[in-house]
């Protein structure tokens, strides 16, 4: 049985150095509408206030623009701005977040490749609202054009007050932005309305600006809001969700020019009847089959080192670079830390796994504590950037995002790296060092999955703990909950899935995820921690993006539940 232990949420600080773009900057270029614009059933001019403005109409969703050349003299090799009060009508949802309302700079480059540089804007309906994006432009480009329009979308959408400026130099320091909501445990029932709150404030002549407030949720309703606010001020956000699962609110300050200021945002989320959240998408049938049989073919490589380099020593430990014989063409590759002068069956033992990438395995050592960190790609480690550089442009190019190789299970980039992440712990276990009881294994984000799945296959570890872990209910398409950054969806991709390694696992389990994680979104998180069948726990924490944002590294006590069972 589930037991809920409620701790305090903190607020969360962003204490910074930004640079503040304004509206008024030096403009560069001004498309003329009332001059420029040849009217037709999609594009017309009219005046709002004295303003000249741009009306774009599809009444079936459809494609259309107007296009304004930009002199390449006036913004080749510069820093700019593209700016433009924007506002519309019934815009359509559309599969992805760079298409429906577009203001959009087109840059033909010198070797004839074309750049579509934009802000993202919303669907739905929104009154005038400032939308921004700073572009760095190549010295050498052939062409350019600011595009206003529509693309594969239904509605209406004005323009006014388009311009291309150059950057502002305006510094303000020191803000703040905190966000709470109305409960601790972030738990609502069905209809009932949750209520964000998100509060600014700074130093100084801190000015008024506009924030812009995301919403998404498991009922596929997208809303985005422009609301003005000023130091002191506290923003409230409510909305609802009639189903099980999330809703992730994200809250941005924008600049004079529609550009959100760095790392000035906050995240919230909160969840209804989270414990009823299932998988999408059931397991494969032969899923035990297929792993033994894969386990099978591994154990005919003898766990065989390969290499090991002594690379440095500290003050408790001396590290080791590894390499562990495997299937699959590569070996496993990783840094071991043995504390010195160790006796022989007398020390804990973890292994770590990393996250999405392609660079070397990360250092971790600790006193008193065997850790082997191994990089996903039997890679070598410690190697130049651009030695990384060259395979992730290349080999390891969008790794396990190839549709072709994820039609099979066979050829899917995740079978070799987790009977990479498999042989780590076969490996690791045999060092003379360890105790022989007390093993962990842990990761985040791809890591979670590596770790996930090396308990289940191994049944070695005494403890698991992840974090934000990935490629959890990779099916979710169907019910329309927040699916994160995901490949394409294939059958073959289940033998992969993180919640079918979830249910084989009996050791006890640590998850954490992030209420506002659109990489890894809570109701995957969720799903995992449902499927947990032996002890477990599950920290939600509110402000945690994917990333360790500036607004989230260092706070304490900000995980507004831990469950338990």
């Amino acid at each position: 049985m589930k037991k809920l232990l409620l701790l305090s949420l903190a607020h969360c600080i962003v204490m910074i150095s930004a640079v503040a773009g304004e509206a008024n900057g030096n403009v560069l270029f001004a498309p003329d509408f009332l001059r420029d614009v040849k009217q037709n059933a999609h594009l017309s001019v009219a005046e709002s206030d004295g303003i000249p403005e741009l009306i774009v109409t599809r009444k079936e969703a459809g494609s259309v623009y107007a296009d304004f050349p930009v002199d390449t003299e006036l913004i080749a090799g510069k820093k700019i701005v593209l700016s433009g009060d924007v506002a519309y009508e019934n815009i359509s949802k559309v599969p992805h977040s760079w298409q429906g309302v577009k203001l959009m700079l087109v840059l033909t480059k010198a070797n004839g490749q074309l750049d579509y540089l934009q802000p993202i804007a919303g669907t739905g309906s929104a009154p005038y609202h400032r939308l921004g994006r700073e572009i760095v432009v190549p010295p050498d480009i052939r062409k350019a054009n600011i595009a206003l329009g529509l693309k594969d979308a239904s509605g209406i959408v004005r323009f006014r007050n388009v311009r291309l400026t150059g950057p502002s130099g305006v510094v303000v320091r020191n803000w703040v932005l905190d966000g709470y909501i109305d409960r601790e445990n972030a738990i609502y029932r069905p209809e009932e309305t949750m209520q964000f709150f998100f509060r600014l404030s700074g130093k100084g002549n801190a000015p008024a600006g506009t924030l812009r407030i995301t919403r998404r949720g498991e009922d596929r309703r997208q809303e985005t809001k422009h609301i003005p606010i000023r130091c002191s001020e506290t923003v409230a956000y409510r909305t609802s969700l009639a189903q099980p699962g999330f809703v992730m609110v994200r809250a941005e300050l924008l600049d004079g020019n529609g550009i959100p200021m760095k790392n000035i945002e906050y995240g919230l989320g909160a969840g209804v009847l989270p414990e009823r959240l299932q998988q999408a998408v059931a397991e494969p049938e032969d899923f035990d089959a297929f792993w033994a049989e894969k386990l099978a073919d591994l154990a005919k490589t003898p766990v065989k080192v390969l290499e090991k380099k002594p690379v440095r020593k500290n003050s408790f430990a001396d590290l080791f670079d590894v390499k562990i014989a495997c299937t699959g063409g590569r070996p496993v590759s990783g840094y071991l830390s043995i504390p010195r002068n160790a006796k022989a069956k007398s020390l804990p033992l973890e292994v770590c796994f990393d996250g999405y990438s392609v660079q070397s395995a990360t250092e971790v050592s600790r006193p008193g504590m065997l850790i082997l960190s191994i990089n996903p790609h039997g890679i070598e480690n410690g190697r130049e950037k651009s030695y990384y550089q060259a395979l992730a442009q290349g080999e390891l190019k969008h790794y396990g995002f190839r549709d072709a190789e994820n039609q099979s299970r066979d050829t899917s980039y995740f079978l070799g790296m987790l009977l990479r992440s498999v042989r780590a712990v076969e490996f690791a276990t045999t060092l003379p060092e360890w105790n022989g009881k007390d093993l962990t294994l842990s990761g985040s984000s791809q890591g979670g999955l590596q770790a996930i799945a090396a308990t289940a296959l191994t049944q070695k570890a005494t403890s698991c703990q992840v974090k934000i872990p990935w490629f959890c209910d990779l099916g979710m398409t169907q019910p329309g909950r927040v699916r994160g950054w995901l490949p394409k969806y294939t059958p073959a991709l289940g033998y992969f899935d993180t919640v079918n390694f979830a249910s084989r696992i009996h050791c006890p389990v640590s998850v954490m995820g992030g209420l506002s994680d659109y990489v890894c979104p809570p109701s995957g998180v969720q799903v995992l921690y449902n499927h947990l069948k032996g002890p477990a726990e599950l920290k939600m924490v509110q402000g945690l993006n994917h990333a360790f944002y500036a607004g989230f590294r260092g706070r304490k006590n900000n995980a507004v539940g831990i469950f338990h069972k």
